[in-house]
């Protein structure tokens, strides 16, 4: 009788640590679902406040902003190739294009015992800030036009 009263324990300790488990996961995906849009936002906002940035600082046209769609953000060099950059929100991924490519999704991940959302480099699985993430992009369109990139 006790054997069986202890199994039973057991099994019931193990229910409940995988209910936890999958409560945990779903609030984490609810958490990315509901900052995704905000994430992006702020990565786009990076990315152009870094481009009138660098026209400014260089006293002439750099980049130019192409009009575009929300989810959509085109720059061009005025003898360059464009750069994309796309969200696509049903996959939680941003897509960098232009004279190269690199693709972000944004994850959950624990920072100092909080979760908290953060952009991710799906090929090396670097993470960083989004000004970050908007300096190295340009920097990295725009060395690539020299040929130095």
């Amino acid at each position: 009788m006790k054997w069986a009263d202890e199994v039973l324990a057991d099994l019931e300790g193990a229910q409940r640590v995988k209910a936890n488990r999958e409560e945990y996961a779903l609030m984490r995906a609810r958490q990315r679902h509901d900052q995704a849009q905000y994430r992006w936002i702020d990565l786009r906002g990076q990315i152009q406040s870094h481009a009138l940035m660098l026209n400014r600082n260089a006293g002439k046209t750099l980049l130019i902003e192409q009009p575009s769609p929300g989810n959509r953000l085109l720059l061009r060099h005025p003898d360059g190739v464009g750069l994309s950059v796309v969200y696509r929100p049903e996959l939680y991924r941003v897509s960098i294009s232009g004279s190269s490519t690199c693709e972000l999704e944004l994850l959950v991940r624990q920072r100092d015992g909080n979760d908290t959302t953060v952009w991710v480099n799906r090929e090396t699985t670097a993470e960083d800030s989004d000004e970050k993430i908007a300096q190295s992009i340009l920097r990295d369109y725009l060395l690539s036009l020299t040929g130095a990139g």
